[in-house]
This record gives structure tokens, sequence and C-alpha cells, in this order.
């Protein structure tokens, strides 16, 4: 009995992945997001672990993939890309973007739209 509390304990305090991490930020909203590059069409593959799963055709390098994973979301949220900058993992597939102009509730709307998963 003991050893079940104790599991459903630990459920209890399992991370629930209800919405993206999308806060306030003074110039609109943050977002983060997890780049998969090299997929065979880009598009925005929905939610995964509190995170904007993006899927980008280009290769990691250069920058070419944050270019178009900064592309795909722009469009995505109906913003131009010129208001969107990587603020945190420019190196790395998991991101922090800054949406300039865009309420986070406005944000919120737009993403709710998808279905959530846990990461794998």
């Amino acid at each position: 009995m003991e050893r079940l509390s104790a599991l459903s304990r630990m459920v209890e305090e399992m991370p629930v992945f209800e919405e993206p991490a999308i806060r306030e930020h003074p110039e609109g909203c943050v977002c983060e997001v997890r780049v998969r590059p090299g997929s065979s069409r880009s598009r925005v593959d929905g939610l995964v672990g509190g995170r904007v799963a993006i899927a980008v055709h280009s290769p990691p390098q250069k920058g070419r993939a944050n270019r178009e994973a900064l592309r795909v979301l722009a469009s995505f949220l109906g913003v131009p890309p010129s208001s969107l900058a990587v603020l945190r993992g420019e190196t790395s597939r998991d991101k922090t973007v800054l949406v300039r102009g865009l309420p986070c509730g406005e944000a919120s709307r737009i993403l709710a739209s998808f279905p959530q998963s846990e990461p794998r």
C-alpha cells in the first residue's frame, strides 16, 4: 500500500504539458521551440514537451536551419519573419524565440490548435 501511495505522489509531481512555454516579454512574447533539421519538408509539427516542434528541410549549418525555422514559425503565427529573434539556443535544437508585437494570449490561442504530446 505504501508503495502505491509513493507511486501516486510521483505521478502527481510529474510535469504536465498543457501549454507550450510561452511567456510575456516587454516586446511581445517568448516562445520555447525545438527545431528538427533535415526533415523532408518544413512545417510546425505541434507541441511536444511544452515546446513548439518545428521541422525544417535545411541542414544545421551556418544558421540555415535557424533562419528557416524562424520563417516557418512566423508564417504559422501570422507575423513577419523580421519580428522573430533567437534569444537563446543559437546552436542548439532547443531555442528561446522572441516574437515581437504578438501578445501571449494570441500566441497561445494559435498554438492551442495543435495536439500535445510528451517528448520521446
